[in-house]
């Protein structure tokens, strides 16, 4: 989990990893692979001060590091803040660590929470996003629709319009022979002189 994470790490921009473990030869392999330095074991107090972020996931059955480590830390550190992300189960880092301030604290507990967060606001995002489908699909089936009956309305268009101008034609030529009827000419059919 702690390589997962260191990876995400990297990739959104850390620099200069340290990398710890009990056994020296682990963390050279690991150090080499995240592009970082090794530290031993025996030695994590000594460079803890160097670290804004530390990842912690052992299989130790007691605190790797206890409060009192920390409030030391980060005394050095001129209360520079400090993350703890403690992936182990039980517990690496003491959390009453997370009462020092500028000391932040976050077990497995605290990640499984934002991890539900996340998946419930996927899932709303989804929804929507399943909605947006929907009425986008709906939008193009009445495009697709109009498309088949365009040709037709084009068609009743262009079929109304030749009736209109027979049947103003037939109304202009009547009027044009009613108003000769009456001794009228109609501007149109006045002879020239």
């Amino acid at each position: 989990m702690c390589e997962l994470a260191a990876r995400h790490l990297l990739n959104a921009g850390a620099k200069g990893i340290l990398v710890t473990n009990r056994t020296f030869e682990r963390a050279v392999r690991l150090a080499e692979e995240f592009e970082g330095t090794p530290v031993r074991f025996e030695e994590l107090a000594t460079h803890l001060k160097r670290a804004d972020i530390i990842l912690s996931s052992t299989g130790a059955p007691h605190f790797i590091l206890k409060r009192a480590d920390v409030e030391e830390v980060i005394r050095i550190r001129r209360n520079r803040p400090m993350f703890f992300i403690d992936m182990a189960v039980p517990r690496d880092i003491d959390p009453d660590a997370n009462e020092i301030d500028n000391v932040y604290v976050y077990d497995i507990d605290d990640l499984n929470n934002v991890i539900e967060t996340n998946l419930e606001e996927r899932q709303r995002e989804a929804e929507l996003a399943e909605e947006i489908v929907v009425a986008e699909v709906a939008g193009f089936r009445r495009w697709l629709d109009a498309q088949q009956v365009t040709p037709t309305i084009v068609s009743l268009r262009r079929k109304f319009e030749e009736v209109r101008q027979a049947e103003v034609a037939k109304a202009l030529s009547a009027l044009g022979t009613a108003d000769r009827r009456r001794g009228r000419w109609s501007s149109r059919s006045r002879p020239r002189s």
